[in-house]
Order: structure tokens, then C-alpha cells, then sequence
């Protein structure tokens, strides 16, 4: 058996992919979806669209994003944004879905130097993900689709299987992670993500130990919510391959919890 299996998100955690989605989310909106020309991206636009990326969960959500941002809508939590998302209609939505990923398979077609360098990786991820590529028991678990995950992997120089590339789409993290267990004969998993969500909902699995990236798009109120722990840049390597790490302890109820050090 399997003792442990390590799930990845990709944005957030080994990407910094904000610029990408900026620029694809902004083409996708005005060009495509009002038909208008964008010359330039207004600083205040760039500003509200990075500052409001962690409320962010899927390709739609960032069209949702230019067009909340482009009609002054502020956006204040998390709930906030999804009861905004909920006035959209379905077919809006995979409107929006479709022209934001039409749009990015044009730009990685036509200006592909371009679109990876709007994706770089964050400092200090990239050398410990080349130690654990071969390793069978470590995935990447993404709502980015895998062949595009598995381009900016190779474009950075580290050569990850793409078959432990997984795309969460209509199927939750949680759901993705215990089918996993489930047929690796796994005994639990430890879940590393930036969205706040993924990893409460992964929760409900008392075999998902979860845990928050604190460099990817998280809020200020998301690290110090104290439920979920806070992992660190510096123990990203530990992370991977040691398990408890030195400064966190499993609680009885199955939720990690910071030690003081």
C-alpha cells in the first residue's frame, strides 16, 4: 500500500500565471465577446483583476472577472463574487468558457514565446519538482487542462509525466483525490492548493490532510484563518518529500495544524 499521495495545484502554487490569464481573460472580453479593440490594458484594470484573482476557481471566472471590473462592480470576499457568478446565466458562462480558452489556444498557436513567459513558475518550486518528477506518488491536480500544464512544465525545463497531470473540470478536487486513493490503495493524501475552497471541501475526506500555499493568490484573512495551515515557500521541498512535516502535527479530527517553532 501506498502510504501517501501528494496532490499539487498548478496557478498558485507552482505558476504564477496571473499576467497569462490577465492578457487571455482581457483579448476574450473586449475583442471577442463586445467586439471591441483594446489597444492597451488600463493600470487600474491590471490592478482590480490580480488584487481580485484569488476569488477566481475556473476558466469562466476570469471573463466573469474583466466583465465585473469593466462595469466598476467591487468585489469584496469570496461570497461576494459567487453570488455576482450566480446572476450569470449557464450559457453565458460557457460562453465565456469557450471564448477564454479559444483564446488562449490562439495566442499558444500564433505568440507562443509570448504566453510562456506570462507563466513563469515561483521562485524555489522549480528544482524540488524536478527531484519528484519520477516519483509515482506525487500529482499535479488542476482546473488548467494537463497538455498545458505539461507545456509550461517542459518549456521550464522539467519533465513531468503527463499521465500525473490531472484536470479537475466537472469534478471536484476532493472527488479527483479519493478516486485516486481509491485505486492506488492509498492511505491518505496530503493536498497543497491557494483557493480556500478546494481545501475546505477537501476536508470533508478524513484522509485529505490539506494545506494553504501562502505564496499563491490568497487573502489576508486566508492565511490567518487558522484552521487550515499555512505552508511556507521554504518547506515547499519538505512538503514533497518528508511526511509529518517538521512544523506541522496532524490534529485527532484529521485537520493539520501549525506548531509554533
Amino acid at each position: 500500500m501506498t502510504k501517501r499521495l501528494v496532490f499539487l495545484d498548478f496557478d498558485g502554487v507552482i505558476c504564477n500565471s496571473a499576467l497569462e490569464c490577465l492578457y487571455s481573460a482581457t483579448i476574450a472580453y473586449y475583442s471577442k465577446y463586445l467586439k471591441v479593440q483594446v489597444a492597451s490594458i488600463p493600470l487600474v484594470f491590471k490592478k482590480n483583476f490580480v488584487h481580485y484573482r484569488p476569488f477566481i476557481r475556473t476558466g469562466e471566472d476570469y471573463v466573469v472577472l474583466a466583465d465585473l471590473i469593466d462595469r466598476g462592480i467591487e468585489i469584496h470576499t469570496q461570497e461576494d463574487f459567487d453570488r455576482k457568478l450566480q446572476a450569470y446565466t449557464a450559457d453565458k458562462l460557457a460562453l465565456f468558457r469557450e471564448l477564454f480558452y479559444q483564446t488562449r489556444r490562439e495566442l499558444i498557436v500564433h505568440d507562443f514565446p509570448h504566453w510562456m513567459r506570462l507563466n513563469p513558475l515561483y521562485p524555489g518550486v522549480k528544482e524540488p519538482l524536478q527531484e519528484v518528477a519520477k516519483n509515482p506518488a506525487i500529482y499535479i491536480l488542476s482546473t488548467k487542462v494537463s497538455d498545458l500544464i505539461h507545456k509550461i512544465l517542459q518549456y521550464h525545463g522539467i519533465d513531468w509525466p503527463e499521465e500525473r497531470i490531472l484536470y479537475s473540470h466537472t469534478i471536484s478536487k476532493k472527488e479527483i483525490i479519493g478516486s485516486v486513493l481509491d485505486s492506488k490503495n492509498g492511505a491518505e493524501a496530503t493536498f497543497l492548493d491557494d483557493q480556500l475552497d478546494h481545501l475546505r471541501a477537501a476536508m470533508d475526506d478524513s484522509r485529505i490532510f490539506p494545506f494553504l500555499a501562502g505564496w499563491g493568490y490568497v487573502k489576508q484573512e486566508w492565511l490567518e484563518q487558522g484552521k487550515i495551515p499555512v505552508l511556507h515557500i521554504e518547506e515547499f521541498r519538505s512538503f514533497l518529500t518528508e511526511y509529518p512535516l517538521p512544523s506541522v502535527l496532524p490534529t485527532q479530527e484529521g485537520i493539520d495544524t501549525l506548531k509554533e517553532t
